[in-house]
């Protein structure tokens, strides 16, 4: 059966006819399940069971998961395995090992810092997974279940479960790791090292410069577990990006290929990026320096992002020399952070910005349109139409919006310069603060941004992007 109900209206018949349909064919392709099925609703996202009246209800009332294509918990066969005759299927250990081959050939032996790294890279790839295995080894056992675990969402919790359960099934002299952490410790040479930065529990200073050799923080006395940490030379895990000469002919591809029809394809028809050209053209005149996005939720904003901040300095004021493996040639690459990612509360967090009651927008501040109702307390933002030209006939609507019609202009935006002289001079203390000298604060930026430490940031137009997949309702007015 199709899919095209599922973006269909919830309320209309084609919508309820593919819920019955769909609930018709995991009866038929799962008959031992007794009309018990995992829900695929918004709400349940396949985790909850229910009868097959209570998941028609949820797929009625909620909606189902537009990402839910393959019915995988309700009888249907992966498309893509499916798809192929078993002719051509290629052998499991054939092409495992041309996979791991291409990996090592693209990271290279020169792009890791000790030589033990790379041996015991290779020695996970020829020990069999048990003394008679012939179809996977140690390290193509873990890399084909990673692959899995990403396919399908699975949590950290319950690949430890699989992996526990795994290694029961396998005789005693296995290689198995029976942990998500242990697995994951084979494969974490594959990418780039870190250091592991140790911070004050109150959030007061981080364990490095000046304060590295400190063995407890100066303000609360609390002491630290001082770890070792792996730091290499940066030009060296540089390089993978580049290794590779498919991905850095791609990284090209925008200035050697793209055509410009007037319309957004491509982030480089964004006026951002030629305004970033004409101001900053020893960065532009390079198409291979890099401008990077950069995902934000789960971030901790007490001061932990100075690190990253002293990495885009440095990829900014003096790049680093990487080799191009299309061109066969050395060259100085600079990078820039285009913008973040990430959804609206995270972005007060990282600001130290209210993003709710009353001036919950922070491009606006002071002019936010809100409404309080009187009855909850409830804050609502209204007002929308006055970003529509003058004259448009939304404007001259009551009953759709807030009962009365819209005659004002709308606000005029701050931009990065205006909000880096209101947050200029103020002066941040880490750590835990004081309730009552929190409170009586009067700038409406609790702290100064720190991505205005990065001499570029105030110029961009655009510096926050919304992750839409937390952006559940949106109204599009043209």
């Amino acid at each position: 059966m199709g899919l095209s109900w599922m973006k269909a209206d919830r309320l209309g018949p084609v919508y309820e006819k593919g819920v019955l349909e769909f609930l018709e064919y995991a009866d038929k392709h799962l008959p031992d399940n007794n009309g018990i099925f995992y829900c695929p609703c918004v709400v349940c996202v396949n985790i909850n069971k229910g009868t097959k009246k209570e998941i028609f209800q949820h797929l009625c009332c909620d909606g189902i998961c537009q990402n839910y294509i393959t019915w995988m918990w309700h009888g249907e066969v992966d498309k893509e395995e499916s798809r192929a005759p078993q002719s051509q299927r290629v052998d499991e250990e054939e092409y495992m090992e041309d996979e791991l081959e291409d990996m090592f050939r693209d990271i290279g032996e020169s792009s890791f810092k000790n030589a033990h790294i790379y041996d015991t890279l290779y020695s996970d790839k020829d020990t069999p997974l048990y003394k008679r295995c012939t179809n996977f080894t140690r390290l193509s056992a873990v890399l084909k279940l990673f692959n899995l675990k990403a396919k399908n969402g699975w949590s950290d919790k319950s690949f430890t479960e699989l992996l526990e359960l795994v290694n029961q099934m396998l005789p005693e002299d296995n290689k198995f790791s029976d942990c998500c952490y242990e697995a994951k410790k084979i494969l974490c040479t594959i990418g780039m090292e870190y250091i592991k930065i140790h911070a004050c529990p109150n959030n007061f200073i981080l364990y490095r410069k000046e304060c590295e050799d400190l063995f407890q923080c100066m303000k609360y006395g609390l002491s630290h577990y001082k770890l070792n940490a792996n730091n290499g030379d940066d030009n060296d895990y540089d390089n993978i990006l580049f290794a590779n000469s498919n991905d850095t002919k791609n990284l090209r591809w925008h200035a050697d290929e793209m055509t410009h029809g007037g319309n957004i394809r491509h982030v480089a028809d964004l006026l951002q990026w030629k305004k970033i050209d004409s101001l900053f053209s020893d960065f532009g005149v390079e198409p291979r320096n890099l401008r990077l996005g950069l995902a934000t939720d789960e971030m901790n904003p007490f001061g932990y992002l100075s690190p990253l901040i002293d990495d885009l300095r440095l990829l900014w004021d003096e790049g680093v020399e990487v080799d191009d493996a299309y061109y066969g040639e050395k060259f100085k690459m600079d990078a820039m952070l285009f913008f973040t990612i990430n959804d609206f509360p995270t972005y007060g967090n990282l600001a130290e910005y209210s993003v709710k009651e009353h001036k919950a927008c922070p491009i606006f501040e002071y002019d936010t349109c809100y409404h309080q109702h009187e009855s909850g307390k409830k804050t609502v933002y209204l007002g929308h139409q006055k970003f529509l030209k003058p004259g448009h006939p939304y404007r001259r609507l009551r009953k759709v919006f807030n009962g009365e019609q819209e005659f004002d202009e709308a606000p005029e935006p701050l931009t990065g310069d205006k909000i880096y002289q209101q947050q200029e001079h103020i002066n941040v203390v880490f750590g835990k603060r004081e309730k009552e000298k929190w409170a009586i604060a009067k700038n409406i930026w609790k702290k100064r941004f720190i991505f205005f430490d990065l001499p570029y940031w105030s110029s961009l137009d655009v510096r926050h992007c919304l992750d839409v997949m937390h952006v559940k309702k949106m109204c599009v007015i043209v």
